[in-house]
């Protein structure tokens, strides 16, 4: 009875091993002998159902797929690699330190090293700018410090005798009797706006009409005089773009009452400075005394 017990605490331990030894799965590795970093397929049949029996991979990457299994293997150093599949069952290959030319017609020959030399541009360009901001500034500055102060200036005829001379001119001249109304009536509202800026001193050469009207009036000068000069330039911008065609005898009433709008708010230099006095005197007696 001692000898039977002795017997039947050994008989499940063998039973496992001669499971185990018959459930051990055939390894298949393809391609057999890979290179270094080349993919390759491991089959093991039949498939493990545990994953105590799962391969380990020694020097190569061993990744199951969605095959059972079916595994990816690649070599990642080489010397003697190995995968264990299964307790005692080891499969083992060496990698070579060089590769083989599997393809050879995709190798290229290796070109020289070449030395590789610093860029300088970036930096001198920065540099460059660095000293040239303070240099530019610099030099205005001094350019301004030495820019000598304006000397007094007088026109050398007021305002409305330069207005109502041009006025004369295009009333005698031919562009009414050739009907050339555009340009009749574009010079004329040029001689009066020149006038305009000269006697109140504000840049209506490039202001509309409109402005003209509103920045005369918001200057504080006399109502009716800027209540006369507004429908005079409206009525010049009328035939200039509008293409009104006025009668010949329109256009000279226009320029009469331009006229008399410019003698009539006219305003004789007065020079109160010594340099304004001597500058006047030179223009009337040409530098006699």
């Amino acid at each position: 009875m001692r000898h039977r017990a002795k017997w039947s605490a050994w008989l499940p331990l063998l039973l496992w091993s001669a499971t185990a030894l018959a459930q051990s799965p055939q390894a298949n590795l393809t391609p057999e002998n890979p290179a270094l970093g080349q993919d390759a397929v491991l089959v093991l049949d039949p498939a493990p159902v545990d994953s105590t029996y799962a391969p380990v991979g020694f020097g190569v990457l061993v990744t199951p797929t969605e095959t059972a299994g079916r595994y990816a293997v690649v070599p990642v150093r080489t010397g003697s690699v190995g995968i264990v599949t299964a307790p005692g069952d080891t499969l083992g290959w060496t990698i070579a330190a060089s590769i083989e030319e599997p393809f050879p017609e995709r190798l290229r020959p290796l070109k020289s090293a070449q030395p590789v030399r610093p860029r300088w541009w970036p930096t001198i360009a920065l540099i460059a700018a660095v000293v040239a901001i303070p240099v530019v500034w610099l030099l205005r500055r001094l350019r301004r410090r030495r820019r000598p102060a304006p000397a007094f200036a007088i026109a050398s005829e007021p305002p409305h005798d330069v207005a109502l001379r041009r006025l004369q001119q295009l009333v005698d001249g031919d562009l009414l009797n050739a009907e050339q109304f555009d340009q009749y009536y574009v010079e004329a509202s040029h001689a009066l706006r020149t006038y305009i800026c000269g006697r109140y001193r504000v840049p209506v050469l490039d202001w509309t009409s409109a402005e003209v009207v509103d920045r005369l009036r918001a200057a504080g000068y006399q109502r009716d005089l800027v209540a006369t000069v507004g429908p005079l330039l409206m009525e010049a911008d009328s035939v200039k773009f509008a293409a009104d065609r006025p009668t010949p005898h329109a256009a000279g009433e226009w320029v009469q009452r331009a006229r008399t709008w410019i003698q009539e708010t006219a305003v004789e230099p007065v020079y109160s400075t010594p340099e304004a006095i001597a500058a006047a005197e030179v223009l009337t007696t040409g530098g006699h005394s």
